[in-house]
């Protein structure tokens, strides 16, 4: 399987990293030139709404970049990654072989960003790992598989953000797409360790404050009779929760 990796022409820190771990794997990879926020303008094509920051825009971008190439290409598949991610010692087995991925996969969500997903199915045994169907609750685009042909169709059809791209793509609802999780995750980006080695090169925007916790607690039981009542009248399973590692 190819696998592509994002890093900006000012961050040869980060591409020596992601190159090493590689290296390490004995996995072949290629650099995407990633497009830079700070050199956004006017002139830019699908031009973000307000309070999308340049970083955040230009991120998407650099992701359409990636889909153009995995789109040029033959395989069926093809892995994309950003530069600041730790590649568990295992990635190297499920790249190697495309047999695992179910036929209806439209990404394959590599990636510990939250703590926990919503999935539709009990999840299949995958090289000691699990995989399982979403519905939501995915975010982080540091490490995904995608098809050639949701690569063509993104190129198409996902041609402007009104937030965070990564919400709209990783959202079951949001582009009506088959998404899949692996779990424990096969790579994690490295603002989310305890002590990460790099700065983020996105500014985002303030994230909402959370709720209390009772209100919180009161907000999701209600939110999860709710969906539990639309499953049974629609004849689906009902979702569940589940705790998302990385090793």
């Amino acid at each position: 399987m190819r696998a592509l990796y994002i890093n900006l022409d000012r961050s040869p820190e980060r591409r020596q990293w992601i190159e090493q771990q590689a290296a390490a794997l004995g996995l072949a990879v290629e650099r995407i030139a990633a497009i830079d926020g700070a050199a956004l303008d006017g002139a830019m094509p699908c031009a973000g709404p307000a309070g999308l920051s340049a970083g955040a825009l230009a991120c998407f971008h650099s992701h359409r970049k990636a889909w153009d190439m995995v789109v040029s290409g033959e395989d069926r598949y093809a892995a994309i990654f950003e530069d600041d991610v730790h590649m568990s010692p295992d990635l190297p087995r499920f790249l190697a072989d495309t047999s695992w991925i179910p036929d209806d996969a439209d990404i394959v969500h590599i990636e510990r960003v939250r703590e926990r997903c919503m999935v539709i199915n009990r999840g299949s045994k995958v090289f000691g790992r699990k995989l399982y169907k979403t519905i939501s609750e995915n975010s982080g685009t540091g490490g995904y598989l995608i098809s050639r042909a949701c690569a063509q169709r993104l190129i198409e059809d996902f041609t402007e953000v009104a937030e965070e791209f990564d919400l709209a793509l990783l959202d079951r609802n949001v582009l009506n797409l088959n998404i899949y999780k692996v779990e424990p995750a096969l790579c994690i980006q490295d603002e989310f360790l305890e002590a990460p080695i790099f700065t983020s090169q996105i500014e985002r925007r303030p994230r909402p404050k959370p709720l209390d916790g009772k209100l919180r607690r009161e907000v999701a039981r209600q939110i999860g009779k709710l969906k539990r009542g639309i499953t049974a009248t629609l004849g689906l399973k009902a979702p569940v929760r589940i705790r998302v590692g990385f090793r």
